[in-house]
């Protein structure tokens, strides 16, 4: 008997992927990337390939081909919370800070109790110079019982002071809730427990749910008065954001239910205007005589595109206040920024700086400043252009 096309299709794309599988445990990467690519063509294709793709691109330093196979991922899986986490991160890598907060934001539009991504987004914000939001992302972390360290050492250098009150410790008539059907009340206790003593209610909660399928950490939603059993509602009312877990009996079962802050997409895009940051003494240049600073006003510049290596400035004139529009990994990316600033008559540089790891990390300087004032009409003419910059406050 004949084995039809489509049966032999399959069976060849099950080996591809078997090879790929094999490949990316042994960390082949591009042998993975053919494979994968050959499993595609033979039919096989979900979020998890594309995922796989994309960090063996990452892995293989190749940016942009990682966030195109992670785009078509989140789009096919229906844009999955957990894939925009991912294509968040790499936007972030990439230095695109609009697209990394925009998804990572529609992340938690779905799941408000991801406390990673909060710092994600911190991060993320505070690269953008958005220090209040940064701030308010940190202790959310911090009450999901996520560690932000890195994010509250950052805020910390950058000089900014913490604001002295937060929206999320107010209650509202809108309540979001996170909520873990138990098999007995002893088990809520010692969840109940757990979370006193630190750990998050995700890592403390692994498949002991009754609900097949329910998200592991359990955020259900938001609810009004009305929407909610009258126990439930009775609870949670009197109950602030991130308080202890709290056990309720309905209906002969037992919920483990905790009230959060919703996400609201409209408060983080009003509050989203970047604000200039302190200076955290992170730059450390040296002189290179032949080349010197300009003010980044529109000029009518020529641009070499081949002379690629004049467009570095490795000391900002300590008179003047630098407008930054990106910082990159890859010298390509910074270079490529600075020639689309450079097309638009901004007379760009980029500026080396060593990251935490002792890696090297490209920043796009726009242009620099005698005053605040013309910074802030740069940022505007920057704004209108699709650029989001921000600035060092001395």
């Amino acid at each position: 008997m004949l084995t039809s096309p489509l049966a032999f299709s399959l069976e060849r794309g099950e080996k591809y992927l078997e090879q790929a599988t094999r490949f990316l445990d042994e960390g082949y990467d591009l042998q993975a990337i053919l494979s994968y690519r050959s499993a595609i063509s033979a039919g096989f294709d979900n979020p998890a390939i594309r995922r796989d793709i994309a960090f063996a691109y990452y892995n293989l330093g190749m940016l942009d081909d990682a966030i195109k196979n992670m785009e078509v991922g989140v789009t096919i899986s229906l844009r999955d919370p957990i894939m925009l986490i991912e294509l968040g991160i790499l936007y972030g890598a990439r230095g695109n800070l609009p697209k990394s907060i925009s998804v990572l934001k529609e992340s938690l539009g779905q799941d408000p109790s991801q406390g990673d991504v909060y710092i994600y987004l911190g991060l993320a914000l505070l690269r953008q110079g958005n220090t209040k939001l940064a701030w308010q992302a940190a202790r959310i972390a911090e009450k999901l019982h996520q560690n932000p360290l890195l994010l509250l050492e950052k805020l910390q250098k950058s000089g900014e002071k913490e604001p002295e009150n937060y929206p999320f410790e107010n209650s509202s008539s809108i309540i979001a809730l996170r909520q873990i059907v138990l098999n007995s009340a002893k088990q809520g206790e010692n969840l109940i427990a757990k979370w006193g003593k630190g750990a998050s209610l995700t890592d403390s909660f692994q498949g002991s749910t009754k609900v097949e399928g329910q998200v592991l950490g359990g955020y259900i939603g938001t609810f009004t008065k009305s929407e909610l059993k009258p126990e439930i509602f009775d609870v949670v009312r009197h109950n602030k954001n991130y308080d202890l877990p709290t056990i309720v009996q309905t209906d002969g079962s037992y919920l483990l239910v905790q009230r959060i802050w919703p996400f609201d997409p409209q408060y983080w895009i009003e509050n989203e205007e970047p604000k200039e940051i302190a200076a955290s003494g992170g730059i450390h240049a040296t002189v290179v005589p032949q080349v010197q600073p300009h003010d980044s006003s529109p000029k009518n510049a020529s641009v070499d595109n081949n002379s690629k290596e004049l467009f570095q400035l490795v000391k900002v004139d300590p008179s003047k206040i630098p407008l930054f529009t990106g910082s990159f990994h890859q010298k390509e990316y910074a270079v490529e920024q600075l020639l689309q600033l450079r097309k638009m008559g901004y007379l760009a540089y980029y500026l080396e700086n060593k990251n935490a790891a002792g890696g090297l990390l490209y920043n796009v300087i726009a242009g620099e400043f005698l005053s605040v004032k013309e910074v802030l009409k740069a940022k505007t003419l920057l704004k209108k252009k699709g650029y989001d910059s921000f600035y060092f406050k001395k």
